[in-house]
């Protein structure tokens, strides 16, 4: 048809394609390692130039303690099939992190909800596809309980549901792959005992 929409899309919707598009033209500020802020740049070039950048983690608990998972679709540029935790998204331009976190929640699971800063300000530093992609983030995570159903968006989610610490860890000793994101912050919330395996 002209618009090389179909020869992208490997079998994806037309929505889904042009949404991914959009995200790698995404402008987002980017800073150095004091997390002082030196400029803008499309995302794709924060990715490929390693340029730190803002980003936060929600974790979304039930009332009964299990935590909110999700295999991402085999389509994902990073960490395709590989298990994450809650919502995830780049800090926007103007935004801090607890606006984002808002926003997230309200675009992903349509909460309007304000999360719980859980771990602060704190750098993660991540190399995918032979490092092609480098992904330097600052982050942080927050924490929400929420009982309401969640309907995954299954273009990004292959499978979701609520597991309790026991059944994520008992996936983690059996050697079900968790993105390298997930896994720091479990690990920290482990060790600070906020999370009991």
């Amino acid at each position: 048809n002209g618009t090389g929409i179909k020869r992208l899309s490997f079998g994806h919707s037309r929505l889904y394609v042009a949404k991914r598009i959009l995200m790698s033209a995404e402008i987002l500020e980017f800073y150095d390692e004091q997390e002082r802020l030196l400029g803008q740049a499309e995302r794709r070039r924060l990715h490929s130039e390693g340029l730190y950048h803002r980003s936060v983690i929600i974790f979304i608990f039930n009332s009964k303690g299990a935590i909110f998972l999700q295999k991402r679709s085999k389509n994902k540029d990073v960490c395709p099939r590989y298990w994450d935790g809650g919502v995830s998204g780049h800090v926007g331009l103007g935004e801090d992190y607890q606006e984002t976190a808002k926003r997230e929640l309200q675009e992903e699971i349509g909460a309007e909800i304000t999360p719980e800063e859980l771990r602060d300000v704190h750098l993660q530093k991540n190399e995918y596809q032979d490092g092609k992609i480098k992904d330097y983030e600052f982050v942080v995570s927050f924490k929400v309980t929420y009982d309401q159903p969640i309907k995954a968006d299954p273009a990004e989610i292959e499978e979701s549901g609520f597991y309790s610490p026991d059944e994520v860890g008992r996936m983690m000793k059996e050697g079900i792959s968790f993105t390298p994101w997930f896994l720091d912050e479990w690990n920290y919330l482990i060790n600070q005992g906020i999370l009991l395996p």
